[in-house]
């Protein structure tokens, strides 16, 4: 047999770090969206097209529905990350600034070991834990500097955000061992078609036709790229990588998302961020060699 061309830890690493990019610009292209489109619209209408577009291809493909025993685990898990998080996120953002919400989501990789953990009992050894939950504090710190020491109200949604996308994290990162990451994100995106189009009509605005085109451009990021390539690469790098190790690039997600905001929402990046980074890069490669050990 042939030595695969790239290892599989490295594509899984590769994979997980396209996802961490692409999800880095969900928040500031969501606060660009809601701008002028309802966070409620955006929620359901967002996981309608990626569902029309999953569907054609799982006819044209002549995919099999997965068994039973998987249904009810594909249903959480799209509820998780169709509607938990990302519904949470849109409302977030009508309130909090892009680059807040993309520092307080760095907590997101902690919560997704946890989570983890305690679902499938994937369990790595102390020394990872103690890097994670430095990670975890270099976050918190800066977000309680960005912050000025006080938690905003967009907060709330984003914490309890975070704890639903890390259940529907470690359910895709399971079921995409079994199955094609690609399916397992399809059939997930299918199975919420009926909510996405029944809220998307419920939501639906009457001025949408007089809607500018920079909110148009941050949903429809957060359709092609958050929904569907995103959720894709970062489903499949989950299988590959294992779900602790690979939620450690999450980490480097509010760096990510600070530049985007940047760019984007013209918000401040500071010198302090650029620190916080460094630290984060350098624990994220010490948990891999950990898990190596």
């Amino acid at each position: 047999m042939t030595k695969p061309a790239i290892p599989r830890e490295t594509l899984g690493l590769l994979l997980g770090l396209t996802g961490v990019i692409i999800f880095g610009g969900s928040l500031p292209f969501t606060r660009l969206a809601v701008e002028e489109l309802d966070a409620g619209f955006i929620s359901f209408a967002r996981p309608l097209i990626a569902s029309v577009v999953a569907l054609t291809v799982l006819i044209v493909r002549r995919c099999k529905l997965p068994p039973r025993r998987d249904l009810i685990r594909l249903f959480i898990a799209a509820f998780c990350l169709t509607y938990g998080w990302p519904g949470l996120a849109n409302l977030a953002m009508v309130t909090v600034p892009a680059t807040h919400g993309g520092v307080v989501t760095g907590i997101l990789p902690l919560a997704t070991a946890v989570a983890a953990a305690i679902m499938i009992r994937d369990r790595p050894p102390l020394a990872f834990w103690a890097l994670a939950l430095l990670g975890a504090a270099i976050i918190v710190t800066f977000a309680i500097y960005r912050g000025a020491g006080a938690p905003l109200p967009g907060d709330t949604f984003l914490f309890i955000g975070m704890a639903i996308c890390a259940v529907g994290y470690v359910l895709v990162g399971e079921l995409s061992r079994r199955y094609r990451a690609w399916e397992v994100l399809f059939w997930q995106l299918v199975m919420m078609l009926p909510f996405s189009l029944v809220g998307t009509i419920w939501f639906w605005q009457p001025n949408i036709s007089a809607i500018h085109a920079g909110p148009w451009i941050g949903f429809w990021y957060t359709v092609i790229f958050s929904q569907l390539i995103g959720l894709f690469s970062w489903n499949w790098g989950l299988a590959l990588g294992g779900v602790a190790r690979i939620s450690q690039l999450q980490l480097l997600q509010t760096f990510v998302a600070i530049g985007w905001a940047l760019l984007i929402n013209h918000e401040p990046f500071d010198a302090l961020a650029v620190l916080a980074a460094i630290a984060i890069v350098g624990i994220i490669i010490a948990t891999r060699r950990v898990r190596r050990a």
